[in-house]
């Protein structure tokens, strides 16, 4: 199964769009996750949400 992570850009009833972090929006399916908006991040998988997360921030060693 192919999952990336993705920031909410808008969100349009079920279509959520999402930048990976190359800078192009694209439209995916909410996929029954109603609570989204924009600024979450979530893992995307063959164009729908598969899971809401919480980006961390990182840590320097």
């Amino acid at each position: 199964m192919f999952k990336f992570s993705a920031k909410v850009i808008d969100v349009q009833d079920s279509i959520v769009f999402v930048d990976y972090g190359n800078g192009i929006i694209e439209p995916v399916l909410a996929n029954g996750f109603e609570d989204l908006k924009p600024g979450d991040y979530v893992i995307v998988s063959y164009g729908m949400i598969y899971k809401k997360f919480q980006k961390k921030s990182s840590t320097k060693f």
